[in-house]
């Protein structure tokens, strides 16, 4: 159950159940919730849930279907919602087996791998609507990565899963979960590759990303590409 904090206005604040932070603002006029710290999402339904309750009937949606029984996890792209999500976001069949998408309790989970050598993790992001942003990151997030190691010296560096999936990347791009690289992760790529095409969002944030990755990786590699969306 949700750990209710105070009202600001039309909102309610609770404690999130991601980060820990009471900066979970939901609107219960309009059904939807996000935590401001780390964009963990929700609608009425799972927060109806969380609390011991169903959401209103006439607020669910059309395909809206019961969760899995925990642990009953089937490839992404053979469940109807999570079939429809990621076309959605322009993932194509290939790419989602090739990837090991994975679903379950209305969430596609994402395998992720430790350049440590550390133990396989997953992350994992709802598919209902109104909720975004992924969960379940491991304790050690800075020594993860995502995607398939690209052969041949050369590698593109997105953000997020879905700069790598959406664009059909998978096999040339690996993404760095955030738009920064741990020492570990420069130290594994430059093991790896001769070249680097760093790849972010052209926002603020992702320029300033990419600015930073440039100047790690300057002074170890022949040649880093910046190349923006």
């Amino acid at each position: 159950m949700l750990e209710r904090v105070r009202t600001e206005g039309a909102d309610t604040i609770y404690r999130c159940e991601t980060c820990g932070k009471a900066k979970l603002r939901f609107d219960h006029a309009k059904g939807l919730g996000q935590c401001v710290v780390c964009g963990y999402g929700l609608n009425d339904i799972t927060f109806n849930r969380m609390n011991g309750a169903e959401g209103p009937a006439e607020r669910m949606p059309v395909n809206f279907r019961r969760p899995s029984p925990p642990g009953q996890f089937v490839p992404a792209w053979e469940d109807q919602d999570a079939r429809i999500y990621l076309r959605g976001r322009h993932v194509t069949e290939e790419d989602c087996y090739a990837a090991r998408l994975l679903y379950a309790d209305d969430c596609v989970y994402c395998p992720i791998t430790s350049v440590l050598d550390g133990a396989p993790a997953m992350m994992k992001r709802s598919v209902l609507p109104g909720e975004k942003g992924w969960r379940s990151f491991p304790i050690d997030k800075g020594a993860y990565v995502f995607g398939k190691v690209p052969p041949g010296g050369v590698v593109i560096l997105c953000e997020g899963v879905f700069d790598v999936l959406s664009p059909g990347l998978y096999g040339r791009a690996i993404a760095l979960l955030g738009k920064t690289a741990s020492p570990a992760v420069q130290h594994w790529l430059c093991e790896h590759y001769l070249k680097i095409i760093i790849w972010l969002d052209p926002d603020g944030p992702g320029r300033e990303g990419s600015a930073d990755l440039v100047e790690q990786f300057r002074h170890r590699l022949y040649k880093v590409d910046v190349v923006e969306i």
